[in-house]
């Protein structure tokens, strides 16, 4: 695990692609839209469906290895393996 006390919201998204691109899960903190905190263990970074998803350029989506899909807002997300995003 990295040393690392915090992530820039830039250096998480390009850690996130490249854990995903190895086949490698993460789990993730972020903030939902109506206030709550949801966390996302064991998933990959998939590709956006920006065409029928009017938002879709704001978000992230994710999958787990049962297929569950998920997607969070980029400004919303908290921290990456426990390691704070700023």
């Amino acid at each position: 695990m990295d040393n690392r006390q915090s992530y820039t919201l830039q250096e998480a998204v390009l850690l996130m692609k490249r854990l995903s691109k190895a086949n490698k899960t993460f789990t993730l903190t972020f903030m939902k839209r109506t206030g709550g905190r949801s966390i996302l263990k064991d998933y990959r970074l998939i590709s956006k469906n920006t065409k029928t998803d009017t938002l879709g350029a704001y978000k992230l989506q994710f999958i787990n290895d049962n297929d569950a899909r998920k997607s969070a807002y980029i400004p919303l997300l908290m921290t990456l393996n426990g390691i704070k995003i700023q």
